[in-house]
């Protein structure tokens, strides 16, 4: 496979992150929430079988396919940590979660862990949703490349 290709198909979660938080209808939505990490995760394991076959070593594979999370990630950090609500840009805050949004139904429920107060959701889990799904997804690309 060529290596652009590869390049763009680590942008498909954030692609799913916009469909599944846009355009989905609404009928579809539930059946969607709990197929879609599923779905997501094979895909990751997909794409990391597909660069073990490019001559990019492990690292170097594991930095491009995730590059488009950790800069998604610094821009959440931009717009959730560094500017108040007023400066925030509405586009780019919710832009900066789209990558994560296609595993938040399952890393949800670890993320709460991280709360004082199991019954309330803080920025704090938001930020656990953030850095759990970047660490599964890498765990699954892994899994993938060494396959």
């Amino acid at each position: 496979m060529k290596k652009y290709i590869l390049i763009l198909l680590a942008l498909v979660p954030v692609a799913a992150g916009i469909i599944f938080n846009s355009v989905l209808p609404a009928f579809l939505f539930m059946l969607i929430y709990y197929i879609l990490p599923a779905a997501a995760l094979v895909f990751w394991f997909w794409l990391g079988y597909k660069y073990s076959a490019s001559n990019w070593n492990l690292a170097l594979s594991a930095l491009i396919a995730h590059l488009p999370a950790l800069l998604l990630l610094g821009l959440y950090y931009i717009e959730f940590m560094l500017l108040d609500d007023n400066q925030r840009n509405l586009y780019l805050a919710g832009l900066s979660q789209m990558f994560s949004v296609t595993l938040s139904p399952w890393v949800s429920y670890i993320a709460v862990l991280f709360e004082p107060d199991k019954a309330a959701i803080t920025q704090t889990s938001i930020v656990a949703i953030q850095w759990l799904s970047l660490i599964v997804m890498l765990i699954a690309f892994i899994a993938g490349y060494l396959t």
